[in-house]
C-alpha cells in the first residue's frame, strides 16, 4: 500500500496483483498441460515472485491472519484492509454466498482507468478459483484474504498526464522510471 501513493516508483497495486493472477494462471496450466517440459512455467512463477519481494511490506508490519467473524465485503467498502484480511479468512465465512456479491462488487464500476478496471476484476475472479482448487489446505483462504486486501486498500489510479510525461522522459530522454523489482 505504501508503494501505490508514490509516484517516484513504477511499482503499485497492479503489479502485485501480476504476480498473482501470472501464478494462478500457470497453476492452471500446468494443471491441464500434459508437456513434461511445463515444469519450467513453475520455475518462471518462482522467479517472477522473487523479483516481487522489494514489494512486500516487512514481516513487522504485516496485517494478523487470524481470522475474525463478518462480512469482509462491508469491511472492503469502508477501506478497511485488515478486517477485510481477518474476516475473509474466518472459518465460518460462506464462500459460495460471499462469490457472487464479490462479482457485484468488481463488476459494479469501483475503479476508472481500464487497466485498474481488469486488475479489480481479474484478481478476485483468480482469488476464488485458486481458493476452491486449495480446498482443505489450511491456508486455503490467503488469496481470497490477498484480493480483498487489494480492494479494501487505497488505489492511486495514476493520471493519464503523470503516465504520458513518464513515457515521454523514457523514450526522449532515455529516464527509466525507477523499478524496485527488476
Amino acid at each position: 500500500p505504501k508503494l501505490e501513493l508514490r509516484g517516484d516508483v513504477a511499482e503499485n497495486w497492479l503489479w502485485a496483483t501480476h504476480r498473482f493472477t501470472f501464478a494462478a494462471a500457470v497453476r492452471a496450466a500446468v494443471d491441464t498441460w500434459p508437456d513434461p517440459d511445463r515444469r519450467r512455467l513453475l520455475g518462471l512463477v518462482v522467479m517472477f515472485l522473487h523479483t516481487g519481494r522489494a514489494m512486500d511490506l516487512p514481516v513487522e508490519e504485516r496485517p494478523s491472519l487470524a481470522g475474525e467473524p463478518g462480512d469482509p465485503l462491508e469491511a472492503v467498502g469502508r477501506g478497511d484492509a485488515a478486517a477485510a484480511i481477518a474476516r475473509a479468512l474466518h472459518p465460518g465465512l460462506d464462500l459460495e454466498a460471499l462469490a457472487p456479491r464479490l462479482e457485484d462488487l468488481v463488476l459494479g464500476d469501483p475503479v476508472v482507468r481500464p487497466i485498474v478496471v481488469a486488475h479489480a476484476i481479474k484478481t478476485p475472479f483468480a482469488a476464488l478459483e485458486e481458493v476452491r482448487e486449495l480446498a482443505e489446505h489450511p491456508q486455503a483462504r490467503l488469496p481470497l484474504a490477498a484480493a480483498l486486501r487489494f480492494l479494501a486498500s487505497p488505489l492511486k489510479e495514476r493520471r493519464v498526464h503523470d503516465a504520458v510525461t513518464t513515457s515521454i522522459e523514457w523514450v526522449v530522454e532515455g529516464k527509466v522510471p525507477r523499478k524496485l523489482t527488476q
